[in-house]
């Protein structure tokens, strides 16, 4: 069943307030079990509330006090921020190209940790916030105001995406997805 309305019921999420990045990771947090945990996922432009079991685009997971029938989900209509960019082929490889205020309001200010994870067979490069890791938003500046940089290129993106490919990069709550158009 599915409802297009916004989500009825009080989330449990991550002492930092973010999504868990794994159904195990909220279950062991909270001490739920599976049946009050849920997803939510990105559906072109749409957010999407639903089981635990859902694996495509999603930001993470959270728990709720109630439990989750497994069949039902709930779609928020939503104008996520995005922009179009091309992938472009450079001698030392496929270069995707990310900077500025989007980045600040998604939570990937200048310096932020995060992670990329790159699913050649969606066709998606989704970056996270995460404390954890060494790589890190670049500080730049242009007149003088801070200027978050995601510059991404490396095999890895090759494996994803071919020069001259068109991308759309949305932006949600600490989470970047990059998907062709």
């Amino acid at each position: 069943m599915q409802h297009t309305a916004e989500f009825p019921f009080n989330e449990i999420r991550a002492s930092d307030g973010d999504f868990f990045s794994t159904v195990e990771k909220a279950s062991a947090a909270t001490g739920l079990d599976v049946n009050h945990i849920w997803s939510i996922a990105d559906h072109d432009g749409a957010i999407t509330y639903g089981p635990a079991t859902s694996s495509v685009n999603v930001y993470g997971y959270f728990a709720t006090a109630e439990a989750h029938d497994g069949c039902t989900y709930y779609i928020e209509a939503t104008e996520a921020p995005s922009t179009i960019t091309t992938c472009k082929q450079t001698a030392r490889g496929i270069r995707i190209w990310l900077e500025g205020a989007k980045l600040t309001d998604a939570g990937f200010a200048p310096d932020t940790p995060y992670t990329v994870v790159y699913d050649a067979d969606a066709k998606c490069i989704t970056l996270r916030v995460d404390s954890t890791s060494k790589k890190r938003v670049t500080n730049g500046s242009r007149n003088g105001q801070p200027r978050p940089i995601i510059d991404l290129m490396n095999k890895s993106v090759a494996s994803v995406f071919n020069g001259g490919t068109q991308v759309r990069a949305t932006f949600g709550a600490n989470v970047i997805t990059i998907r062709e158009i």
